[in-house]
């Protein structure tokens, strides 16, 4: 392996490790009492640790459009920051089907982050995080787009790590501040009309190749 795709796997463990999640530090999440979202953690000491963070935003478009610009425009607000590809990432998309996969495309290769387990067109989207892939380690993601009095949309996002973590390691801030970042800043900003600067952009991909070496089938 040269010595560049050392360096991106090197920067990728730190990412997923939550020791540098996102370029810009996010505050903890008792300092985030002014932001227009909220984050809570929960953490369970077990032989290594199951880590759990929550996610709740407010809208003000309502939950059918909330759930296609998640889903359908995810490369519009979707970090070059988290990625495996970095520069060379041309798409990343949801496959919105049971089944589908949460994939990420890049010059050379593929790499499959999460599978769709279970979703309800404009209300609820589940993903299962397979051992294997290049998260930490086996997890849930769970995103459900509910209607708010106004008629806007109640986001409530859950990330469940299981076991993965020893009891010397909070796992779950990690993952607090790149969802603060990914969907309490930059998904929130999109809803709003906002272009994301840093985002994958979709490109038009062709032949998608089979996932890279490394990420789950």
């Amino acid at each position: 392996m040269d010595n560049s795709k050392l360096a991106a796997l090197a920067m990728l463990a730190m990412l997923i490790s939550g020791t540098a999640l996102a370029q810009e530090e996010a505050a903890p999440a008792d300092q985030m009492t002014d932001r227009p979202y909220s984050v809570e953690t929960q953490w369970t000491e077990t032989t290594v640790g199951d880590a759990v963070v929550i996610l709740d935003l407010h809208l003000a478009n309502p939950p059918g459009d909330a759930y296609e610009r998640f889903v359908q425009d995810i490369g519009y607000w979707w970090s070059r920051s988290f990625t495996m590809g970095g520069p060379a990432t041309q798409v990343i998309m949801i496959e919105a089907d049971p089944g589908g996969r949460l994939l990420e495309i890049y010059e050379g290769g593929t790499v499959q982050w999460a599978e769709v387990l279970h979703l309800e067109e404009g209300r609820f989207i589940g993903f299962g995080i397979p051992e294997g892939t290049f998260w930490s380690g086996a997890g849930s993601i769970s995103v459900s787009f509910n209607e708010a009095a106004d008629g806007g949309t109640d986001l409530h996002l859950e990330h469940r790590c299981f076991q993965q973590y020893t009891d010397e390691e909070d796992g779950a801030a990690g993952y607090a501040q790149g969802w603060s970042l990914l969907v309490g800043e930059n998904f929130r900003r999109y809803c709003a009309g906002e272009a994301i600067e840093d985002a994958v952009i979709p490109a038009e991909i062709t032949d998608a190749a089979e996932p890279s070496e490394g990420a789950a089938s």
